[in-house]
């Protein structure tokens, strides 16, 4: 099932796909602006992109920029408060020498604080955090 444009007989809108070995469900249009789950016996995936917004999002995906050796502050969450607190895993990217130790505190509806120590290191590196609402 498809929702088709009138005028230009294009499938847009959303979009549901089923057969034995397969579903699909999400929105297709005429551009590359495909979002999409689909869903097989092996698998799951997910086509598209993906964004989070709002007081309601059920994951949140984002990358900060931390100086070695500094705490970063509050690092805000995508909406000004959450509906509840988020759980989240925060990896960190640093390509020079040393020791760098990181780690989350506080976090609350609003954001968390991170922590970044080190130990002959020194310069910047990248947080990716991955955070969800339980």
């Amino acid at each position: 099932m498809q929702l088709f444009d009138a005028t230009s007989g294009l499938g847009s809108g959303g979009y549901l796909f089923a057969d034995k070995n397969e579903l699909e469900v999400g929105y297709n249009d005429p551009t590359p602006a495909l979002n999409r789950f689909r869903f097989t016996a092996a698998a799951a995936e997910y086509k598209g992109m993906w964004t989070h917004s709002g007081a309601e999002a059920g994951l949140i995906m984002k990358t900060v920029t931390i100086t070695i050796g500094t705490s970063l502050g509050t690092v805000q969450w995508s909406a000004p408060v959450m509906s509840s607190v988020p759980f989240a895993v925060m990896s960190l990217h640093y390509a020079g020498p040393g020791v760098v130790t990181t780690y989350m505190t506080a976090r609350s509806t609003s954001g968390f604080t991170i922590r970044c120590d080190s130990s002959g290191a020194s310069g910047s590196a990248t947080a990716m955090i991955w955070a969800w609402r339980a």
